[in-house]
Parts: C-alpha cells; sequence; structure tokens
C-alpha cells in the first residue's frame, strides 16, 4: 500500500519481484516527469544612464534650434510638428 496525498504528482506504482530471498514484492514508485513549458524569448530594453551619456544627450539637446516651437501654443501642435 503507499499512501501519498499528491498522487497527481507519481506514476502508478510498478510491481516487481522480491528482493533476494524475501516473500514480498518490490515496489517502485516513480514521479511524473514534469513537462517544462518553453517560454518565448524576452528582450528587455534598458538605457545606459552613465553620466557621460546623460552629458552627451544634454550637449546634443542643446545645440538643436527650438524656435520653431515657439508659434505653436498648444502641446497637441507641438506634437505634431514632431510627427510630420
Amino acid at each position: 500500500m503507499v499512501l501519498t496525498n499528491m498522487p497527481e504528482f507519481y506514476d502508478p506504482p510498478k510491481k516487481s519481484p522480491p528482493f533476494g530471498l524475501s516473500d514480498n514484492l518490490t515496489i517502485l514508485i516513480c514521479r511524473k516527469v514534469r513537462q517544462t513549458i518553453v517560454d518565448k524569448c524576452r528582450v528587455v530594453k534598458t538605457r545606459d544612464i552613465r553620466p557621460s551619456n546623460k552629458n552627451a544627450l544634454g550637449r546634443v539637446l542643446s545645440e538643436v534650434n527650438w524656435s520653431c516651437l515657439d508659434g505653436t501654443d498648444s502641446c497637441e501642435e507641438k506634437l505634431m510638428f514632431f510627427i510630420r
């Protein structure tokens, strides 16, 4: 007799011949093979936030002529300027 509260994790017991000169059968209990779920590859994008890169971005943005946005009043108009 085999007692367990998780029978779904085990294959049915297998009876084997007695071990040595014993009168009792040998019982083999094996756990079920776990099905592995293959995850899709994930790409995680991160920004390089080292101070040198932040400084480089600041230099590039300071050289942009932003006067083209002076004639627009709303955020939506400014956004449309960049989308076009």
